[in-house]
């Protein structure tokens, strides 16, 4: 049953933060580096040079506006629909476990199409197979061991 709700809201906060974080980092560098060239530039006018290092602390400024108040939140809605084909197959897979640890028989743990972990769950289907094998074979090997030991069993 699939629901509307954030699948792991402390997982997706920190994966959607470090995408914001990133693009801070890379936004940050991108402005320092464009004042940083208007400031050679600046050096090399013959007369202009005040007006133009006048205007860099309004350009640097501007930029980081631009970054914090459009990019940062694109980045953050970003990075919570990037976390969702992350964290809801880590909270599905968590909901298969904790049913197998519970010993209900919950079969083949499965995930939508595009999700991600797709190959972390068929690993885990196919170890679960291989448990389910082996404890069914177990218990056959058990079943004939009792029946050979009955006492009923043995012919007159």
């Amino acid at each position: 049953m699939r629901t509307n709700k954030l699948p792991k809201p402390g997982l997706q906060f920190r994966l959607s933060m470090f995408f914001v974080s990133i693009t801070c980092v890379a936004a940050m560098f991108q402005v320092f580096l464009i004042n940083r060239s208007l400031y050679d530039i600046a050096k090399v006018l013959p007369n202009d040079e005040e007006q133009v290092l006048a205007a860099l602390p309004d350009i640097f400024y501007s930029g980081m506006a631009w970054t914090v108040f459009v990019l940062m939140p694109v980045m953050l809605m970003f990075g919570m629909f990037v976390t969702f084909r992350i964290a809801g197959p880590v909270r599905r897979m968590e909901q298969h476990l904790d049913d197998i640890a519970n010993g209900k028989d919950v079969g083949d743990c499965r995930l939508r199409a595009r999700d991600e972990l797709q190959d972390l769950c068929d690993s885990m289907n196919r170890a679960f197979r291989a448990l389910r094998a082996q404890q069914s074979e177990s218990t056959s090997v058990a079943a004939e061991d009792a029946e050979q030991q009955n006492p009923e069993h043995v012919r007159n």
